[in-house]
């Protein structure tokens, strides 16, 4: 640290000190409402008729499940359209079907509602598609004036294809709690939590994990509780998955070395690059020992844990993970590594990001890869 910058750290301990403590987790009724399920409300105006060709809904609609659905994962939206149906009390003789039935369409999650004097047909390509048909309809009926649709067809298709958030109350694994979510018995991803957040259009979830806590590699001994940890990631996904919401690691990956006493980077020296001190080394990418590590790390994790959406890395910018951590976001100098000071610093950041897809993808081909180049600044990058 600068001078400056360590009387502002002081001072920023002075301010911590004086600052009452926080509630702890008891305290977060939040936690709780979350876990309640989703309220439905209705916006009809009161003694609404339906209009000259509207579709009277009273006939009561029947939900017929026609959709391919080997999985089993639409059924949290069939008992969430079933709930709203008799939410609004419009079960009645069921007179109109409400069918999900299987079309063609341009991209995945696209799909079609026909309104007709027949009932109501939710058309897609894919679970997902009839997903967001069956909450398109929920809202379509909500916002009506009264128990009555117009007749004809809505097509609709995402403009984003990954919706992507985080747990409401889930830990993340660095300071100042330093928890593990996949160590212990709680159950972050309630389903009413989940269905909240299949209705808001969110198709993706992160969870904050370490490689020497997950992968088995040819580096280094595994972790003891690997297994246990893969255990309920596994659980984690497929319980994610019956509400169309994928489960993505989220890393600051490769980790490189704090210590001249680490047994791994005194084992596969291959792997050192450039670092901000001689203690603290990075991975080098653009060496085949760091290929290989890189390689094996993804593979392993997106093999073991079938059905994850993929990789969001922090590739540079924030931690330290490969060589050119060391020459800072701002600068055109290459890192002081043998094999990276060699080639333009584009190709080293391709280096360790092709090697990381590699890894998803043959773990899981329909799996992918996000690099985050974590660099605010207010001055201009390199051209690189």
């Amino acid at each position: 640290l600068t001078a400056g910058g360590a009387s502002a750290a002081a001072s920023m301990r002075t301010i911590d000190a004086t600052w009452p403590k926080p509630p702890g987790e008891e305290s977060w009724t939040f936690v709780e409402d979350l876990k309640k399920p989703l309220p439905f409300a209705l916006f009809w105006k009161e003694a609404s008729l339906p209009q000259p060709g509207q579709i009277d809904l009273r006939a009561g609609l029947a939900v017929k499940k026609a959709f391919p659905d080997p999985k089993g994962v639409l059924e949290t939206a069939y008992a969430d359209l079933e709930s709203f149906i008799a939410f609004a009390k419009l079960g009645g003789d069921g007179k109109l079907p409400v069918t999900a039935e299987k079309a063609a369409t341009d991209v995945p999650e696209a799909y079609s509602i026909e309104v007709s004097p027949k009932g109501i047909r939710l058309l897609a390509n894919d679970t997902e598609g009839i997903r967001r048909a069956v909450f398109h309809l929920e809202e379509m009926i909500s916002a009506a004036d009264g128990p009555f649709l117009t007749p004809g067809v809505i097509r609709k298709k995402p403009w984003l294809k990954n919706r992507i958030t985080r747990c409401f109350f889930g830990p993340i694994k660095r300071p100042p709690l330093n928890r593990d979510e996949l160590m212990d018995d709680v159950d972050y991803y309630p389903d009413a939590y989940l269905n909240r957040l299949a209705h808001e259009g969110v198709n993706g979830l992160w969870l904050s994990i370490e490689w020497k806590d997950i992968t088995k590699t040819s580096f280094r001994e595994p972790d003891p509780d690997m297994e246990k940890r893969l255990a309920k990631l596994r659980r984690t996904v497929e319980k994610c998955g019956r509400y169309g919401i994928k489960m993505w690691l989220y890393s600051n990956e490769p980790e490189g070395f704090h210590s001249e006493a680490d047994p791994m980077r005194k084992a596969h020296p291959g792997l050192l690059g450039a670092g901000w001190n001689n203690a603290r080394r990075f991975v080098c990418p653009n060496s085949e020992a760091g290929q290989t590590f890189i390689y094996e790390s993804t593979r392993w994790i997106f093999s073991q844990v079938p059905g994850l959406g993929g990789m969001i890395n922090i590739s540079l910018g924030e931690g330290g993970s490969f060589c050119l951590d060391a020459v800072g976001v701002n600068r055109d100098a290459r890192p002081a590594c043998p094999r990276c000071s060699l080639v333009p610093n584009w190709q080293t950041l391709a280096a360790g990001q092709s090697a990381m897809a590699r890894g998803v993808k043959d773990g899981n081909p329909d799996a992918e890869c996000i690099c985050w180049l974590y660099m605010p600044s207010w001055k201009p990058f390199a051209p690189w």
